[in-house]
């Protein structure tokens, strides 16, 4: 006869000291040969190089809830022996069906051999196995796992006796703990010692301490050590493989859809166990009493209430922590159960609609990667492409909807599932023909929609109703988003305060509103732009994979477009949300939409034009400003309007050049006297104001004009930097005079800048007017006389219209006198300057008594210029010009011109009477007054 020895460490693998288990069996007769049955393992191996690193194999102790019974054949002289190797649960089993219960020696010595934690990790094995012939040994295991998993306790440092109980340490020298021989196998131990040495005590594991510290239970750290047992295979493993259909095609593959469900039996086992171990969480009470606990927390130097406190504590950290695990598997189960639904609905065909970025992401990825935040587009994806199977199918999605929601309702929500069916309901409006049906289904979409709000996918909702032409939808659930996302208004609290950079809550709720107007605006701009192209039935590429919508296979016409564009922008005027029509008026100025703004009646308008013209940038303050005048101008607010403009006139601006603000003052000064008919004392100011400023912005062009003539023959930076100065911001008198007409020498605009503003120098003016006139006859030196004559002449008429009705710069007599001189040396007509002063619309009694004065002046320069009688034959002319056209003044002025010109004539006759002998020209001279009087007073008479 053989005898057979068995030994093993597989139920020792975490002890110090080598521990075995051992049995001896007798063999009838010779024992021939010896060989172990072939099983497969319950569940899918981990391939060791998976992540690149080789990896031992576990021992039995981590893996029996996965392993098979090892059975061995011997074949001997008297025939076949079957032998069994038990699994460390198979042990616990035999001990409690032999014991009939858990409430005994042997069961307590299990969990003693084993330490507590792994024994409750054995404990939960059978009771996760859901066998049906065990619901007995199920019950005891339980009982075994409440009874002898220990409790929750609190170390303070201090080492009492104590016997041995869950949480514990052996200290000492070689140590055997039988727990006696009546399960099968039996325990070995080598060495062996019979009993514990004197000098051996009892610890709590984790070592002393300086301070106390909390011990959690056997139970809990049982319940952590299975769960980890169970996931081990799938935890760092990756769970994607690819698998080439062909040599040009690979397609993403599950590498454990086998065994999906069994690991899904094993999560909902345990966390089934957990929610109904109401026994477990009611003795984890917030008020810290525990029957068993307390035990390591004996000592005189603590008091009772401290005691109490601290195992409070405890207790309160491994109800927590307990929590947080029921959590995890619940996570555990969710995410298995999606990926269980996607493999059910072809791994691949789901995977071919992510994108690159979330395949590659999907290749690499682990249970524990899948488990920690930033997955949520992962899952969404997939379950999108679940969805869109059905939806491409035509197939109505409730099914899949409420299995998803069954499955994994943290990853797939009610209101995921409300929005899957509103997209149901989007697209089977292709095979809808009647408008009433259409509308219906339109607005129970938007309502599901508005159910789920504020958590939507914006952008892919707004692209469905826009699909479906429904752009009124696409205004009301942006709108209802941005109210629930933001139900207390912050965002308007925040934009009235000028946007303060410490409010950060107003900050996020400001954005979050701006993100819902922003789709609602970008609509406006699609329709805008399609009523505007005359290229609307061009193909466009898609903007999502997968078949197209059916709502968008006719594109819109011209004629749609501008009929939806229009009734988007009418329901959008009618919101009552401010801060909406704040950024709709935004997006109106800035896409050059300023007249349809004007049209707009509405109590935020003048409000938000207000606040624009003073924040923003520079171009969009301008840009508001513009509207803002017309608003007010439109509304007939004409002061308000004239005060913009003004602003406007003044704004410090490189784009706006002198004539825009010319412009500008010249409507101010309109809007002033529309405004002043109201007998406004302040309206009637303001037009005194603009009027100032426009007469002097008019002399500004006069000197920018005369500058650019002169930089036209002196090119310097000094006169280039003058223009630019010029033409960038209005100025003042003095900074004009000062700074650029009598630094350049402009005598023109000198005196222009005098007349305006009212100050009179006769000596200045009478040289600024001999500057002017030398001006002209230098300019025109190179020219023929007649050229010079008219050039001259041309001057003065236009200086003559402009101050010919004020004398102070308009000095009639020097004029006339300085250009007689010069017309006496050059040789001119001699009606030359009387017809230039005539053009210049001087009245000709005036200009009459002007020649008049100037030789009664009796001025030494005419007889040095040889001319002693030049004036009184311009006289002569003057009035021989008047008497061939008479009618060119009035009745009343004509005989008061003749009667004037009469008396005038005869005095002279009288004083050339002495003269006529000796000097022919005094004789020349007196013929033509004779001539003259004898017409005048024909035509008197």
């Amino acid at each position: 006869m053989d005898l057979l020895w068995a030994t093993g460490s597989d139920c020792f693998p975490f002890h110090s000291e080598l521990m075995e288990t051992h049995v001896s069996i007798p063999i009838g007769g010779h024992m021939w040969a010896m060989t172990e049955e072939p099983s497969e393992n319950v569940v899918w191996k981990r391939d060791p190089k998976d992540d690149g690193r080789v990896r031992c194999d576990p021992p039995l102790v981590v893996t029996q809830h996965m392993e098979q019974l090892r059975k061995f054949v011997l074949l001997s002289a008297q025939g076949t022996y079957m032998l069994t190797k038990l699994r460390p649960v198979d042990q616990l089993r035999s001990i409690l069906i032999q014991n009939q219960g858990y409430d005994n020696i042997e069961v307590e010595s299990f969990f003693k051999l084993h330490k507590a934690d792994q024994a409750c990790a054995t404990c939960l094995i059978l009771i996760c196995s859901g066998l049906a012939v065990d619901n007995q040994v199920v019950d005891w295991a339980a009982g075994a796992f409440f009874m002898h998993g220990g409790d929750p306790t609190y170390d303070f440092g201090v080492r009492p006796p104590a016997t041995l109980g869950a949480n514990y340490s052996v200290t000492g020298a070689d140590v055997t703990m039988n727990p006696g021989l009546s399960f099968h196998p039996a325990q070995v131990s080598t060495p062996h010692v019979s009993k514990l040495n004197a000098d051996m005590t009892i610890a709590p594991a984790g070592g002393v301490t300086t301070g106390g510290q909390v011990i959690l239970s056997g139970k809990h750290d049982g319940i952590y050590l299975y769960l980890a047992r169970i996931l081990r295979p799938l935890w760092d493993s990756k769970l994607v493989g690819e698998h080439r259909v062909s040599s040009s095609k690979v397609v993403m593959k599950s590498r454990i859809d086998d065994e999906l469900k069994w690991f899904m039996e094993q999560l909902s086992t345990l966390l089934s166990f957990l929610q109904s171990s109401t026994q477990y969480m009611a003795s984890l009470s917030n008020d810290g009493y525990l029957p068993n606990a307390g035990r390591l927390m004996t000592s005189n130097h603590i008091d009772e209430a401290t005691k109490k406190k601290c195992l409070g504590e405890a207790v309160a950290k491994e109800k927590q922590s307990l929590q947080q695990l029921m959590l995890l598997v619940n996570s555990c189960l969710e995410i298995l159960g999606l990926w269980n639904i996607v493999c059910d609905h072809q791994f691949e065909v789901v995977c071919a609609a992510l994108t690159e970025a979330q395949v590659a992401q999907l290749k690499s990825c682990t249970l524990r990667s899948l488990l920690s935040s930033g997955n949520e587009q992962i899952f969404s994806a997939m379950i999108n492409g679940i969805i869109q199977q059905y939806l491409g199918d035509n197939a109505c999605t409730d099914v899949i909807s409420n299995k998803l929601r069954e499955t994994c309702p943290s990853l797939y929500s009610l209101d995921d599932a409300k929005c899957s069916k509103a997209n149901e309901l989007l697209l089977s409006l292709g095979g809808i023909a009647t408008a009433p049906e259409r509308s219906a289904l339109l607005f129970d979409a938007l309502n599901l929609y508005k159910e789920v709000s504020p958590h939507l996918n914006l952008q892919e909702v707004c692209e469905s109703l826009s699909n479906a032409r429904y752009y009124d939808g696409v205004l009301d659930i942006c709108l209802t988003t941005a109210n629930k996302r933001d139900p207390q208004n912050i965002a308007l609290h925040y934009y009235k305060h000028g946007e303060p950079s410490d409010d950060q809550t107003g900050y996020n709720m400001y954005t979050a509103r701006l993100d819902c107007y922003n789709y609602v605006l970008d609509t406006l701009k699609f329709l805008l732009s399609t009523s505007y192209n005359t290229n609307v039935m061009s193909p466009s590429v898609p903007s999502k994979p997968g078949p197209p919508n059916k709502q968008t296979n006719s594109v819109l016409t011209i004629s749609e477009a501008e009929h939806y564009t229009e009734s988007l922008y009418n329901l959008a005027i009618k919101s009552n949300d401010e801060l909406f029509h704040v950024r709709l008026y935004e997006w109106m100025v800035n896409n050059e939409l300023t007249d349809k703004l004007l049209q707009v009646s509405s109590p935020y308008l003048e409000d938000y034009l207000r606040r624009s013209a003073t924040s923003g940038t520079p171009d969009f303050q301008f840009q508001s400003l513009e509207v803002l005048w017309r608003y007010y101008e439109k509304n007939k607010n004409y002061s308000s309007a004239a005060g913009i403009l003004n602003i406007l006139a003044d704004k410090p601006s490189v784009s706006l050049d002198l004539l825009q603000r010319i412009e500008y003052l010249c409507r101010a000064v309109m809007n002033a006297k529309s405004a002043s008919f109201r007998v406004d004392k302040m309206d009637g100011d303001l037009l005194h104001e603009l009027e100032e400023k426009l007469d002097v912005a008019k002399v500004q062009v006069l000197v920018l004009e005369s500058l650019r003539r002169l930089q036209q023959n002196y090119r310097s930076q000094q006169i280039d930097t003058a223009i630019s100065k010029l033409n960038s911001k209005l100025m003042d008198v003095t900074t004009l005079y000062g700074e650029y007409a009598e630094e350049f020498d402009l005598a023109e605009c000198r005196l222009s800048i005098l007349h305006c503003a009212g100050h009179y120098d006769s000596v200045l003016i009478e040289s600024l007017w001999t500057a002017i006139i030398d001006k002209e006859f230098e300019l025109t030196e190179a020219q023929s006389r007649d050229n010079k004559m008219i050039v001259v002449q041309n001057k003065v008429i236009c200086l003559g219209k402009k101050f010919g009705t004020n004398d102070k710069f308009f000095p009639l007599s020097y004029i006339i006198k300085d250009m007689e001189l010069r017309s006496l040396e050059s040789g001119y007509d001699v009606n030359w300057v009387a017809n230039t002063m005539k053009l210049s619309q001087i009245p000709l009694l005036q200009l009459l008594q002007s020649y008049d004065n100037l030789y009664k002046a009796k001025d030494p320069c005419w007889r040095n210029h040889g001319g002693q009688f030049h004036l009184l034959m311009v006289i002569a002319s003057l009035l021989d010009s008047f008497l061939s056209q008479p009618h060119s003044l009035s009745a009343y002025e004509r005989s008061r011109f003749i009667a004037t010109a009469d008396g005038l004539v005869s005095g002279y006759l009288v004083e050339l009477q002495s003269s006529t002998i000796a000097n022919p020209q005094a004789q020349s001279t007196a013929k033509k007054l004779r001539e003259v009087q004898s017409r005048l007073q024909r035509a008197y008479s």
